[in-house]
């Protein structure tokens, strides 16, 4: 079977949301992924993947072309829109009314929470009304997400909002081996060496807390420790222990996972992180890396007996808990091995691909196909 994984923006982070579905669907199905470009680039971290032989192929529609073209490169069996945009799940519910194609819709953010969380940027968009993802477009497909044949998400916070079915950021258990050592050379590079070095992947955002952690860290202020980030510079102030490298090719995560002694993600208690799940948690577990994180979302449960869960917006709490695991290696392997067990069990792409075979199979069903 033919399946179109509709993504709204190839040149933004939600492509890394559908590149873990499709590769999920791509076991058992003929799959790409479609869609625009804002920007003039594919997204970063997928960019080098894209060529690979082995990588999930995706079409770039062209800037400018029209909607009758837009619904004629939905050419599979069936749609998969990823997040409630007028140019994923909107394309998709219009391909929907159209042919009968049946649809999944999947919905890994509560978007609505982006405009609540800043009144700025709420308040412009309430006058970008020719903006296809503006307030008002995007408050109608989250309500209209139920149209679909199956839905999709990826907590427990969105599954009460939006129903449907659990699908967490599955990752490759090959792909993430459980790695002792990390690359000296690659180390030695990033000012590292002699370090105990505590990592974020990804971007940092206000509600990601990484100014926390900088927080924590001025507070233990010890030389020993070094912080690895790996994404964006979003303006982070300049600290002495701070390396910021910018993105990364998905591909060579390890390679960075390997080298650090402690993940974190503290994660903010607002609208937006109450309904996220980072997908570098399941990157940090996959890598046997303990991981401390925050009393947010589904990050307790996930971690539960595996991890160090602390309170949000406590720099307190936070900065012992770095400090009690950088100074406990047994603990920091005991954590780890946990970790990846855990992974295993639970939310490789071996254990997960075959409850979204099960979603597609019930969007079929009910679309009498």
């Amino acid at each position: 079977m033919k399946i179109n994984v509709v993504c709204h923006d190839l040149s933004n982070n939600c492509l890394g949301r559908a590149h873990v579905l499709a590769r999920l669907l791509a076991r058992s199905h003929d799959v790409d992924i479609v869609g625009r470009m804002r920007g003039d680039h594919v997204w970063e971290p997928h960019r080098s993947d894209a060529r690979s032989d082995s990588a999930v192929p995706i079409r770039v529609l062209a800037h400018g072309v029209d909607l009758r073209r837009a619904l004629a490169a939905l050419d599979g069996d069936l749609v998969y829109a990823v997040k409630p945009k007028a140019g994923s799940l909107g394309l998709g519910l219009l391909a929907r009314a159209r042919s009968g194609i049946p649809l999944i819709a999947d919905i890994d953010d509560w978007e609505m929470a982006f405009f609540l969380e800043n009144p700025r940027w709420l308040l412009r968009n309430a006058v970008e009304v020719w903006n296809p993802n503006n307030l008002y477009t995007t408050w109608a497909l989250e309500r209209m997400s139920g149209r679909a044949d199956a839905i999709t998400v990826s907590t427990t916070f969105l599954q009460r909002r939006f129903g449907g079915t659990i699908i967490p950021h599955a990752r490759s258990t090959g792909m993430f081996p459980h790695a002792a050592g990390g690359d000296a050379r690659l180390r030695s590079d990033l000012g590292l060496g002699g370090k105990n070095v505590l990592l974020f992947l990804g971007s940092p955002r206000p509600h990601k807390g990484v100014g926390d952690v900088i927080a924590a860290l001025d507070a233990l202020a010890d030389p020993s420790l070094a912080f690895l980030v790996v994404g964006p510079d979003e303006q982070l102030p300049e600290r002495p222990y701070l390396r910021v490298i910018g993105p990364q090719p998905f591909s060579t995560l390890p390679r960075f996972l390997a080298l650090a002694d402690v993940v974190v993600l503290a994660q903010r208690r607002n609208r937006i992180g109450a309904a996220q799940l980072p997908a570098k948690v399941f990157d940090a577990m996959a890598m046997a890396r303990p991981v401390i994180a925050t009393r947010v979302s589904d990050l307790p449960e996930v971690l539960e007996g595996c991890g160090v869960i602390v309170e949000p917006n406590s720099i307190v709490e936070l900065a012992h808990a770095i400090a009690r695991l950088m100074a406990n290696p047994e603990e920091r392997a005991r954590l780890g091995g946990r970790a990846r067990q855990r992974f295993v069990e639970q939310f490789s792409e071996d254990v997960v691909a075959p409850r979204l075979a099960s979603v597609v199979d019930e969007a079929m069903a009910l679309a009498g196909r």
